[in-house]
């Protein structure tokens, strides 16, 4: 072992840091890829940019983007009204008969 790990790795022992173990860095790296394909498949379908579901990993812009996306119009919500309107608008539609 080099004297500079050793000397290292003997201040973090003084200071009380421990190095994390390369298994949890893989389920730490696995649940934030996880995480991000979840939410920008969320963004997405809501009907706005995926990129705008990468924002919801970073801590204090999860809260405020959670509460945006609760309380306001979706893009798909407004697309579904306008359907509905156009099609008020063309008047009744009858089924033909079989």
């Amino acid at each position: 072992m080099g004297r500079k790990k050793r000397d290292r790795d003997e201040r973090d022992e003084r200071c009380g840091r421990r190095r994390m173990p390369p298994a949890a860095m893989a389920v730490l790296a696995a649940s934030a890829a996880v995480a991000a394909g979840v939410s920008t498949r969320v963004a997405a379908k809501a009907g706005y940019p995926a990129a705008l579901g990468l924002l919801m990993l970073i801590s204090p812009l999860n809260l405020v983007l959670g509460i945006a996306f609760a309380v306001s119009e979706w893009p798909i919500e407004r697309e579904l009204r306008e359907a509905r309107v156009r099609a008020a608008e063309s008047g009744p539609h009858t089924q033909p008969q079989p």
